[in-house]
């Protein structure tokens, strides 16, 4: 079968952007070999591959990530592989090549939330006293008038009440330019350090396969587990080590952190509190849009990834 002529038109162009790591830290084909400085060519996803970020299974998994940066971001080879900042960062740009620069988050201000629950524990309050009088005047017992369904139903909608929700129109683009602090030569050779026992070793910010093997971690039956604790506090500091001396395998360096002195592991958290914070900054300052309230905060912009790939409302505008 020949080339599909309907295709032809479909392609839209790519945007190139550079990774807050300008891919330093990948050096086992993480990235196609063409790359330089870690600039990246993003495609606009497909409705596939919207579907794909926005279940929460394949998310659990990785495997949205993986199906998705393969297809969109041909230049990432293994996107599992990446640091989390970079894959957030590529994630916010798949975004804007997709949909454009702004974003939509709708929320509800906490001050005005906090100050509608004073409002709706006063009426319910008030409520509970017309039953009880009017229980009284027809000389009913007070906790049968409450299993009464009109009664249940009105409390219900008394205590259910929230404060309007409000949409802000984030500028993702502008966050994406002007929020990313890429990771100069100087910092990244802060990953390199010498242990105080002679031993080399190559430092680097967690990946996305680690942090969702954390994720998956996280549930109570293995944190009542002594010995899924101990591989799980060892996993989470070899996450942060490349390569020891020129050992780069896996399971011997988890097995090396596991058996490291707590002054030892000290020295690395010392190390990586030393080097700078870079990568994207996805919080954004808002104001909350009633008159009498104006209450000031940060809200993130990467909240949801289901939320965040959803299509746009209308309202928003293509970024300029």
């Amino acid at each position: 079968m020949g080339d599909n002529p309907l295709l032809e038109k479909l392609q839209l162009p790519g945007k190139r952007f550079r990774l807050p790591s300008r891919g330093l830290f990948y050096k086992n084909g993480e990235l196609d070999e063409s790359v330089k400085d870690g600039e990246v060519e993003v495609f606009s996803m497909t409705t596939v591959d919207e579907v794909t970020l926005r279940s929460p299974e394949f998310l659990f998994t990785g495997e949205s990530i993986d199906r998705v940066f393969q297809r969109c971001v041909p230049d990432i080879k293994k996107p599992l592989e990446l640091l989390s900042k970079d894959v957030d960062f590529v994630l916010a740009c798949l975004r804007i090549v997709s949909y454009g620069g702004t974003y939509n988050v709708k929320t509800r201000c906490p001050e005005c939330e906090e100050q509608q629950k004073i409002s709706n524990d006063f009426k319910y309050s008030e409520f509970m006293d017309e039953v009880r009088e009017k229980a009284e005047e027809q000389k009913v017992d007070f906790d049968l008038a409450m299993t009464d369904d009109k009664v249940i139903i009105r409390g219900k909608a008394i205590t259910g009440r929230k404060s309007n929700e409000q949409t802000y129109s984030i500028d993702l683009n502008g966050i994406v330019l002007n929020s990313t602090v890429e990771i100069d030569d100087e910092e990244y050779k802060k990953y390199l350090i010498t242990l105080k026992n002679g031993q080399e070793v190559q430092l680097c910010p967690i990946t996305m396969d680690s942090s969702v093997a954390a994720y998956q971690y996280q549930n109570e039956e293995n944190n009542l587990d002594l010995t899924k604790m101990e591989d799980f506090l060892s996993f989470l500091i070899s996450c942060t080590v490349q390569r020891v001396d020129d050992v780069t395998d896996r399971d011997f360096i988890q097995e090396w952190a596991k058996s490291l002195p707590v002054i030892v592991k000290d020295e690395i958290e010392v190390a990586l509190s030393k080097v700078n914070k870079w990568g994207t900054d996805f919080t954004y300052t808002v104001v909350c849009k009633e008159e009498t309230c104006k209450h000031s905060r940060n809200i993130s912009t990467m909240l949801n990834p289901i939320t965040f790939f959803m299509t746009p409302s209308k309202s928003e505008e293509p970024a300029s």
